[in-house]
């Protein structure tokens, strides 16, 4: 697979299984719900959960991959920011994953046990719910917002207007009572952004094939 194409399919994957599965699992446990509520959560939407839970591992996995290839579309001469990029991702992608992790056990506890007490239900539920929608946003905003100072710095390889509207995405997600919803605001970034780069390098072979 090209770079190309492991750009599109990254960013595709990505931007599916971080909707799909932050929703599956959050859905079913609304925040700070009751503490009764969220403990029947886990009993009665175990399997929902769990099915959330590893769609948001592999969302995790899917977010480095496409941090390599949004590092590699900088080139050298962005090389400080394809590091932040590819540390912002790494950070997001561990949270992501311990987010899932830590719902995913709730989940696992109340499918075997038949029951979880109203305590640990809302303790493992608003962990799990920060570190989905509040830590994890904060790496994926030093990720957006380091893409778009390159593309604004570079005019490379994005135009520069795409770096100001990522410049914007990227500071709103480091901000903790507004970043949640990045939860929809990043699947959207990731496959619009996946989908200009592998436009723009389909255009970009076209022209050095130009006689």
């Amino acid at each position: 697979m090209n770079n190309r194409n492991a750009t599109l399919a990254s960013g595709v994957l990505f931007a599916v299984l971080l909707l799909a599965g932050g929703l599956l699992m959050t859905s079913k446990l609304p925040f700070l719900d009751p503490a009764d509520d969220l403990a029947q959560g886990f009993v009665d939407d175990s399997g929902t959960i769990l099915a959330g839970s590893q769609m948001t591992v592999l969302a995790a996995a899917a977010l480095v991959w496409f941090a390599v290839q949004l590092r590699r579309s900088l080139g050298a001469e962005a090389e400080s920011y394809g590091r932040a990029v590819f540390g912002g991702a790494v950070w997001a992608a561990a949270v992501i994953a311990s987010s899932a992790a830590v719902l995913g056990s709730g989940a696992l506890r109340g499918e075997e046990d038949g029951m979880l007490s109203p305590e640990a239900a809302s303790t493992i539920s608003d962990m799990g719910t920060v570190l989905l929608g509040g830590a994890a946003m904060v790496g994926l905003g030093v990720m957006i917002l380091s893409y778009g100072l390159a593309a604004v710095r570079t005019r490379s390889p994005l135009p520069g207007w795409f770096g100001w509207v990522s410049v914007l995405i990227g500071v709103a997600l480091l901000i903790l009572p507004i970043n949640w919803l990045g939860i929809f605001a990043v699947p959207v970034w990731a496959l619009v952004t996946s989908g200009l780069l592998f436009t723009f390098s389909a255009r970009s072979d076209d022209t050095h094939l130009l006689p």
